[in-house]
């Protein structure tokens, strides 16, 4: 009885094993799908009760798709991946339910993009410093006249540029195009102004900045001095800049000290300014287009120096045709040659010579 007994425990404890082993297998099944243009909500119901699957799904939604398949699947992965594939569908396994949710479609925004540069219409010169107004939104060209503008909802652009002594420039742009905008420049002969009584004015700025401002080469010609020493010359006759004969050894701005304000050309400092406003300039006028002054309460980006800054930008020269500007006066002879080479380059030439001991 022992015997038998410990038999039949080794053949029922082989069974357990067996049938532990083959469960899988047993409970497995193959899947089979065989459709032609049939929605794929009534076909996820037919198999549902066919195989006993779990689906959550939008039935509207998915009301939409018509499905032909037939083939067979050995899990629901597999079978899962042929019902959607090619549609803008997706799967995921909750548990035991099969969750089916349309796919996430991000739409990338569209951007319009409006560039371009300003030009003078007579020597195509650069325009530095230009304002553009673009759909409302304010801005100011660099250095060589060139601007860009964003915009998410716009297609059309709106411009209006204006620059110191030119007419204002009103005109519709398209997007994602390099444009050339050319102001023409214009002058006014003004009435005489006659000052009655001497106000003294506490809230005055000049700019739309404090304690900046820009000059440039149409407003010089109607300056004393132009074609002499007028670069210096304008800027002594500017408010918050020491005037000529008071101290002739540095440029004083706003009362700053001896040595402590700069004078820039293209970006390279202009050194050994002492006694220019009684000898020929360092700056022939000829070629300085743009003078931005920066009296005071600018930020650490623009110069290490604590007093005032003046930054001089050159011409970059005529690509239309060949021009020549000459200036004849007593004490100095000037004058400027723009010869154009191909289409982008130009050779610029200029020359002064001074005659103070010619009376001598």
């Amino acid at each position: 009885m022992l015997y038998r007994k410990s038999r039949g425990g080794k053949i029922l404890f082989l069974l357990i094993i067996l049938i532990g082993f083959c469960r899988p297998m047993l409970f497995s099944q193959r899947l089979e799908v065989s459709c032609t243009n049939k929605p794929l909500n009534q076909l996820l119901v037919e198999l549902r009760h066919q195989y006993s699957l779990q689906f959550s799904f939008d039935d509207v939604g998915l009301s939409r798709y018509s499905i032909s398949l037939n083939g067979h699947y050995e899990n629901e992965e597999e079978l899962m991946n042929a019902l959607l594939k090619g549609l803008s569908l997706r799967w995921e396994r909750m548990g035991t339910v099969l969750v089916i949710s349309p796919l996430e479609v991000v739409k990338e925004a569209k951007f319009y993009v409006v560039s371009g540069q300003v030009f003078d219409r007579i020597s195509g010169e650069p325009l530095p410093y230009t304002h553009v107004l673009i759909n409302n939104y304010n801005t100011v060209t660099d250095l060589k006249g060139a601007f860009s503008y964003k915009s998410v909802s716009d297609s059309l652009f709106h411009l209006m540029a204006s620059h110191l002594g030119c007419f204002i420039t009103d005109t519709i742009l398209l997007p994602d195009n390099t444009h050339k905008i050319y102001l023409t420049p214009i002058s006014h002969d003004l009435p005489e102004v006659i000052i009655k009584d001497n106000i003294v004015q506490h809230s005055v700025q000049v700019g739309e900045e404090p304690g900046q401002m820009v000059l440039n080469s149409y407003i010089a010609n109607y300056i004393p001095g132009n074609g002499d020493n007028s670069v210096f010359n304008l800027l002594r006759l500017q408010p918050g800049i020491l005037a000529a004969g008071e101290q002739p050894n540095d440029i004083i701005i706003w009362g700053s000290a001896e040595g402590t304000s700069r004078v820039q050309f293209d970006g390279f400092t202009i050194w050994g300014l002492k006694n220019f406003n009684d000898q020929i300039s360092a700056v022939n006028p000829f070629v300085a287009k743009s003078i931005n002054v920066l009296k005071g309460g600018y930020d650490v980006t623009n110069t290490d120096v604590v007093g005032g800054l003046v930054n001089i930008a050159g011409k970059l020269g005529g690509v239309r045709e060949p021009a020549v500007n000459l200036f004849v006066n007593n004490q100095t002879l000037n004058g400027m040659v723009e010869l154009p080479v191909f289409k982008k380059s130009t050779l610029l030439f200029a020359y002064r010579q001074n005659y103070y001991n010619l009376f001598d």
